[in-house]
């Protein structure tokens, strides 16, 4: 393997474990901390929590429930069709939201700002370039399988 991407394996690794220090310290597992951010950014079905995490139904119908029971979310009928549910958060769930979960944005956003417009641009259009790559040959390993 290529020192360069096992370099770039490394560093995504360390981007994860800095991630995972701030998601500890809200006492919520990784689906549960997600799904709480996905809900505030507007994903609202289990559904569209699952396809955004690319997690199974079952991982994010537990992180949900989990959600439920600490008070941070509440299941409501889609007023548009009732036969799906919708997740919003509570008061407390907003409050926790601030406290713990909207850091990683705020975090981020520090970061950013202390990257040069060149730097942000580059980053921009490499991880394009590799998600665009790496699509690509997912699909063709796919299909392969198939």
């Amino acid at each position: 393997m290529e020192e360069s991407l096992k370099e770039y394996q490394r560093l995504y690794r360390q981007i994860d474990d800095a991630f995972d220090k701030v998601i500890s310290l809200s006492s919520l597992s990784y689906y549960e901390f997600w799904s709480l951010y996905l809900v505030k950014e507007g994903k609202r079905t289990q559904i569209e929590i699952m396809q955004a995490l690319y997690s199974n139904k079952q991982t994010i119908n537990s992180s949900i429930k989990n959600l439920c029971k600490k008070g941070l979310i509440e299941l409501k009928d889609d007023e548009s069709d009732k036969r799906k549910k919708v997740c919003l958060l509570t008061a407390k769930g907003e409050d926790f939201y601030k406290r713990f979960v909207g850091i990683i944005d705020d975090i981020e956003a520090q970061v950013w700002v202390k990257m040069s417009i060149e730097e942000r641009n580059k980053l921009v259009s490499s991880t394009k370039a590799y998600l665009d790559l790496l699509k690509e040959e997912s699909q063709k390993f796919l299909e392969e399988k198939i």
